[in-house]
C-alpha cells in the first residue's frame, strides 16, 4: 500500500480545519465513552477512491482518509461525512475492532452529533451523477473543436448549460494540485 498525498493552498487549509475539528470531537468524545487508544493519527485528501467512496478510515494507520470530491461539497455535508468517518476510528479506538454499521456506530454517530437523516449511499449515488455530468462536459467540450462548424457549436452549448446547471464548483477545481507519495 502506498499512500499518495495531495496538496494544494485550499486542501491544506481545508485539512486543518477537518483536523481541528475532529479533534474537538475527540474530546468531547472522551467525556462520552472511556477509552484511552489513540483515535486517528492523520487525514488524507485522496485524488480517487475506489468505487467512488466518500472517504474511509484505515485501522492499520490509523487514518482517515477523505475524496478529494467531497472537499466541492457544503460545509455542513463535508463536516457529516468527517463524522461518519471520525465514528468508524472511534469504534476502532474504542472497541479494538471495525464493527461497520452497527448499533454501537450509530451510537456514536448520534453522539457526536451527525445530521439526523445524513445518508452517506444516497449522497454517493448523488456525487456518482456529478462525475458523470463533469465527464459528459468534457466530452462536448473536446466535440467543440470539431471540424464541422454545426457539430461543434451544439457541443459547445451542451456543455455550456451544464456548466450552467453544476452548482458543485470551488476553487479547488481551478488550482493546481500537486501528487507525491512519501
Amino acid at each position: 500500500e502506498r499512500i499518495i498525498r495531495v496538496t494544494s493552498d485550499s486542501i491544506n487549509e481545508e485539512r486543518s480545519r477537518a483536523s481541528a475539528f475532529l479533534i474537538e470531537l475527540v474530546q468531547s468524545a472522551k467525556k462520552e465513552f472511556s477509552f484511552s487508544s489513540p483515535v486517528f493519527k492523520d487525514i488524507v485528501i485522496a485524488p480517487e477512491l475506489n468505487d467512488h467512496a466518500l472517504g474511509f478510515f484505515n485501522d492499520k494507520y490509523l487514518l482517515i482518509v477523505i475524496n478529494e470530491s467531497v472537499m466541492e461539497l457544503d460545509l455542513a455535508t463535508r463536516n457529516n461525512i468527517l463524522i461518519h468517518e471520525l465514528a468508524h476510528a472511534l469504534d476502532y479506538a474504542i472497541t479494538g475492532t471495525l464493527s461497520g454499521h452497527s448499533p454501537f456506530f450509530r451510537h456514536i454517530c448520534q453522539c457526536l452529533g451527525i445530521d439526523e437523516g445524513f445518508d452517506k449511499s444516497k449522497l454517493k449515488q448523488s456525487l456518482i451523477a456529478m462525475h458523470k455530468k463533469h465527464e459528459r462536459i468534457e466530452k462536448l467540450i473536446a466535440l467543440s473543436s470539431s471540424p464541422f462548424e454545426n457539430e461543434a457549436m451544439q457541443a459547445l452549448k451542451k456543455a455550456r448549460d451544464l456548466m450552467l446547471s453544476n452548482t458543485c464548483t470551488t476553487a479547488l477545481a481551478n488550482e493546481e494540485k500537486l501528487y507525491f507519495a512519501p
